[in-house]
């Protein structure tokens, strides 16, 4: 099949459903009279790979681009250490979440029979020589479209019976679960209803539990159209066809960043091959997530740290991801809306501060992009960090439930700090007193005040003894009280007055310090302190942290 013929596999019409907003790519990337195909891009947005015949030699190859600013891309380059037109499969790539690593189909050796899966890792403007994914993902059949989950743990692939470096035939779709560094488990075949006997191009989006594909199942709008179907507890929901994107053409691939509101697609307008963005309908937008990017460095040196990233299911405890940090100290995670999680970074060593945060997902209306820039500092006397891990119930000096992992952290911290102790303090910038009563203030004074008895008032419900006679305060009636015995032997007694207050600071750190001991930390590790002129103790970065009710931590030698 010659080029233009190839390309009308990947063809989406225009002018189909053209109630959806859509917008072609700045012509730095739409080149005009060339086609360009199947972009696949980062979770920011950032970073894109796809196929274009704008090309030094005029055929299908690879070209990546990065955005710099909103529309603005520069001008794409070939990925000269991948491509090799008439061995690789038109279309056949993704990029992963991360942007660093890129994988694409290939008959190219060295080969596990027919066309595999391959991969290169992206340093800066520099690609690494492909590798073979190698077995058990690649097989005597031909294996390809691979598509790699945002966290990196399984690996969604197309196998069919016929295959050459333009299209496809007789395919199912697979998943691949990542066992170790450098190796995947047996692929599993996708279960009816999303295998029907003619599936393709399988795109896992953000949220790591929609699917995108083609298929050719009946009811379509011609040839490949696209459906997405959603994994629920382990099932696949029945697919739904994507018809503001699907034509009587082939439609084959789409691409989804984080945010999750945009589709980016190649189809036929103005009689050539365009990329085009697309709004995506509300019923159609995969779940909403966080997508959380770094780096992690010594605070001294600048140099990067060997570290992890994890994630926990705050309420529950359990971990929900475990991910190392690259060697240039970066790392990456995403995480899907609907609970709340307790993210850390820390260096493998433990021996600096670890930068902890509780993202609270519950209700998430919207995705969230957040770039980190980390500089740990190394754990000795006198540095101080805020634990924003470290939660209060509302109003209260009561540890929250969704803290207990961060408690486990902090006290670990200890373990692998031979010699170190902790000084716990929580910080209040202003306190605030009232005689009059509101959610906020919850704590009393007592003040003795000695009146008659015949001018006595008291808001709140008390028996007081006086000698021979006795005294019952109504706390609804709020009126003079009547002695209930003989009035002659009636003598002046206190009332109560109520100042209200929200200074629960040296309870909270009480409460912390408490639940420490329950875990193990020998009391002898930590205490309970009120540091004056907090701010003072931080630099910039942890000053910006501070809330009401935060916990600062100073390290000190062991008591």
């Amino acid at each position: 099949m010659a080029i233009a013929g190839a390309v009308a596999l990947f063809a989406l019409s225009y002018s189909v459903e053209a109630q959806t907003a859509r917008n072609p790519l700045p012509r730095i990337i739409n080149v005009s009279g060339r086609s360009h195909i199947s972009p696949s891009l980062s979770g920011d947005g950032k970073h894109m790979v796809f196929v274009s015949n704008y090309s030094t030699s005029g055929k299908m190859v690879l070209k990546y681009a990065q955005q710099t600013s909103p529309d603005v891309w520069t001008e794409p380059v070939e990925i000269a250490a991948i491509n090799l037109p008439g061995k690789d499969f038109i279309g056949g790539h993704w990029l992963s979440y991360d942007g660093s690593l890129l994988f694409f189909t290939s008959s190219r050796g060295p080969s596990m029979g027919g066309y595999d899966i391959f991969f290169s890792e992206r340093k800066g403007s520099y690609w690494t020589p492909p590798q073979n994914v190698g077995k058990p993902v690649n097989s005597e059949a031909h294996d390809g479209h691979p598509s790699l989950s945002p966290d990196g743990r399984f690996l969604y692939f197309m196998r069919c019976e016929k295959m050459d470096n333009e299209k496809q035939g007789g395919c199912e779709l697979y998943v691949s679960e990542k066992i170790s560094d450098t190796r995947w488990g047996e692929p599993q075949k996708l279960p009816y209803p999303v295998n029907t006997g003619d599936e393709s191009t399988p795109r896992i989006m953000p949220d790591g539990e929609t699917l995108v594909f083609a298929s050719k199942r009946p009811g379509g709008k011609g040839g490949y159209d696209l459906y997405q179907s959603k994994l629920t507890n382990g099932q696949w929901s029945a697919p739904k066809p994507c018809d503001y994107l699907n034509s009587d053409d082939d439609d084959l691939y789409v691409s989804v960043p984080a945010h999750g509101e945009l589709v980016f697609y190649s189809a036929l307008f103005r009689d050539r091959h365009t990329i085009i963005k697309a709004k995506i309908p509300e019923e159609l937008k995969p779940s909403k997530v966080a997508m959380i990017q770094g780096r992690i460095q010594e605070t001294n040196t600048g140099k990067p740290l060997d570290g992890v990233a994890q994630v926990y299911d705050a309420r529950t405890g359990k971990m929900d991801q475990f991910v190392k940090t690259k060697p240039d100290g970066s790392f990456f995670v995403m995480i899907k809306g609907g609970e709340v999680y307790d993210f850390s970074v820390s260096a493998r060593e433990n021996h600096h501060v670890y930068f902890s945060k509780i993202y609270d997902l519950e209700g998430l209306e919207k995705s969230v992009i957040e770039d980190l820039d980390l500089k740990l500092k190394p754990c000795k006397t006198g540095t101080a960090f805020v634990a924003d891990d470290i939660l209060f119930e509302p109003f209260s000096a009561i540890v929250a439930k969704e803290s207990e992992v961060a408690l486990l952290r902090l006290s670990k911290l200890l373990r692998d700090n031979r010699g170190a102790g902790l000084q716990i303090a929580a910080y209040l910038p202003e306190v605030r007193m009232d005689t009059v009563p509101d959610a906020d203030l919850t704590e009393i004074i007592v003040d003795t005040v000695y009146l008659p008895v015949d001018t006595m008032h008291v808001a709140d419900t008390a028996y007081m003894e006086t000698g021979s006679a006795g005294f019952f305060f109504d706390q609804d009636s709020l009126t003079e009280f009547e002695p209930c015995a003989d009035s002659a032997q009636a003598r002046p007694l206190f009332t109560l007055r109520y100042t209200y207050h929200n200074d629960r600071t040296e309870k909270q750190a009480a409460a912390v310090r408490n639940r420490l001991i329950e875990l193990g930390v020998p009391e002898r590790l930590v205490k309970t302190a009120e540091f004056r002129n907090l701010e003072s103790m931080l630099d910039a970065s942890e000053r910006q942290k501070l809330r009401p009710g935060s916990v600062v931590i100073l390290l000190d030698q062991a008591y």
